[in-house]
């Protein structure tokens, strides 16, 4: 049986989520920036049990872009889970980000597959609407 000061020494815990956070950092900026780029900026869920926001905006002192998950059925409590922003955006005490909990971070790591492929279908989509609409209009 390992002694408290050997259990208190441990560090697995910390060596794990740093990399948690840097995995979930590197995946949802690629997902957030896969997201703009399809024109999708409200509130979706791609995932079970995962919200997902892409939050635009400014401060007093220039502009801002984060993905976030969403917390509540209402859409209110965003929390930053590309790393972007932590604190006050700018210095602006007006413009708060709350960075995402590790529980967070985890949930997200875990749906990333089924987001990802979420995003494929989307591109589908709007790749199909798009063609049928150029020819439909091709000999106008």
């Amino acid at each position: 049986m390992k002694t408290l000061d050997e259990i208190i020494k441990r560090d697995d815990y910390k060596k794990m989520t740093s990399q948690l956070r840097e995995r979930t950092e590197e995946l949802a900026y690629k997902i957030r920036n896969k997201m703009v780029q399809l024109d999708l900026k409200s509130v979706y869920k791609p995932a079970k049990g995962v919200v997902l926001h892409v939050v635009s905006g400014r401060s007093n002192v220039g502009s801002y872009h984060y993905l976030a998950v969403v917390e509540d059925e209402h859409g209110y409590a965003h929390y930053c889970i590309d790393g972007a922003y932590s604190g006050y955006v700018h210095g602006d005490f007006n413009c708060r980000v709350i960075t995402a909990s590790n529980a967070q971070c985890l949930k997200f790591l875990n749906a990333a597959k089924e987001i990802v492929e979420w995003l494929d279908r989307v591109e589908s989509e709007k790749t199909s609407e798009i063609e049928s609409a150029l020819e439909n209009t091709k000999n106008l």
